[in-house]
């Protein structure tokens, strides 16, 4: 028979944190990656590029995949709005999240941040995957 342990509360807590961070980063990579092949699907192009001073090369990003959603008259136009606030979303949980955690703690991080990007992300991500399927665009 196997022996028990017990887990104090406290690091039990560490472990579901980790885990809620962890779901909504995933948010945030299903969120940039389907609005990128929605993109292609619509001949946003697949290359790297020379950037426009030819110092560099661009890729695909999901900015440009926004911008080139945005020019089908077809997509509507809440939609848009919708995709441009999950960006803006996936943009401030990437490049702003370990700063903004440090000053609010782990409960509030969880509490304002984590579970409030990921409902914004994930309703953002049904969305265009909804009006991708439906095949009319």
């Amino acid at each position: 028979m196997e022996e028990m342990v017990e887990i104090p509360q406290s690091q039990l807590w560490n472990f579901c944190d980790q885990a809620v961070l962890a779901h909504t980063f995933q948010s945030a990579l299903e969120f940039e990656l389907i609005v990128l092949q929605w993109a292609f699907s619509k001949d946003y192009p697949r290359k790297i590029q020379p950037n426009k001073k030819n110092t560099g090369f661009t890729p695909p990003s999901l900015a440009g995949a926004v911008s080139h959603l945005k020019q089908d008259p077809r997509i509507p136009e809440n939609l848009i709005k919708q995709i441009e606030a999950a960006r803006k979303t996936r943009n401030d949980l990437v490049h702003n999240f370990a700063w903004k955690s440090l000053l609010l703690g782990p409960e509030q991080s969880r509490d304002h941040i984590l579970y409030e990007a990921q409902k914004i992300l994930k309703i953002a991500w049904f969305a265009v995957h909804d009006e991708w399927s439906r095949g009319s665009l």
